[in-house]
């Protein structure tokens, strides 16, 4: 069995929550300002779960969050029955065309310059995972020995001179570029990203997070907090969210 933790909230600055997550075929379908819970899934099926982060003006992130994550049960449909991950590169491929037409469609329809959402996603079948995301939400993983691994990449500007050593991350997290995205669904180039495969044991921790929260809170904090019972972790989430919530902040952790 895996357990599942969630947690989504606006934040104390921001109108509406305009990010939005999907395990197990529940989403923020109401996109209500706070939503959390638990939940246990049968581990030897395949398994999906993801983190959306809206961008683009209140109105337009809703609605591209929520339509990723409407889009995204059609993909935890389609790909129920396999077996590994051969397959599940074009079903990712065909729900980012999917779920890009739809938001593209609303922005149109809206008028919008702008808009889209990141995504970061995690795939599971028994004790292997593949990592995926578009944009800077994350992706750690979380050994049950105490380590804790970042298995994506952030697609921003920032990400890319730190690679080429322009800057260092305390400089990049202070510049203008920290945010400016490089890739995103909603744009019409928007693309998925593939991370390794990976091997996980009984006791391990996958964490989906949103900007909102690792913005804030470094490695070593994430370490500390997300090592916790869930009860432990939705009372510190919920003094973040009271002491630093300037941004929407969301959470997707799986216990293996």
């Amino acid at each position: 069995m895996h357990q599942v933790f969630y947690y989504s909230d606006k934040g104390v600055q921001r109108e509406i929550n305009e990010d939005n997550f999907w395990i197990c075929g529940t989403w923020n379908r109401d996109v209500s300002d706070h939503i959390s819970g638990s939940m246990e899934e049968r581990g030897e099926e395949f398994s999906l779960y993801a983190v959306f982060d809206g961008m683009g003006g209140e109105e337009c992130g809703e609605k591209a969050s929520a339509i990723a994550a409407e889009v995204f049960d059609g993909l935890h449909r389609e790909a129920a029955g396999l077996k590994n991950f051969d397959a599940f590169e074009m079903l990712l491929s065909g729900y980012v065309e999917e779920a890009k037409k739809k938001i593209l469609h609303v922005l149109e329809k809206e008028g919008a310059l702008i808009g889209g959402t990141t995504i970061s996603g995690i795939a599971i079948y028994q004790k292997r995972i593949l990592p995926f995301w578009i944009g800077d939400s994350r992706i750690y993983l979380l050994k049950k020995s105490g380590g804790l691994s970042l298995l994506s990449r952030d697609e921003t500007i920032a990400w890319k001179k730190m690679a080429h050593g322009e800057m260092t991350e305390e400089e990049a997290r202070n510049s203008r570029y920290w945010h400016v995205l490089t890739n995103y669904l909603g744009e019409e180039e928007g693309r998925f990203s593939l991370g390794e495969e990976e091997t996980v044991e009984e006791g391990d921790r996958i964490l989906l997070l949103s900007d909102g929260i690792t913005d804030r809170h470094r490695d070593m904090e994430l370490k500390e907090v997300f090592s916790e019972s869930f009860d432990r972790i939705e009372e510190t989430l919920a003094d973040w969210v009271e002491h630093n919530g300037e941004d929407n902040g969301t959470v997707v952790m799986i216990i293996i």
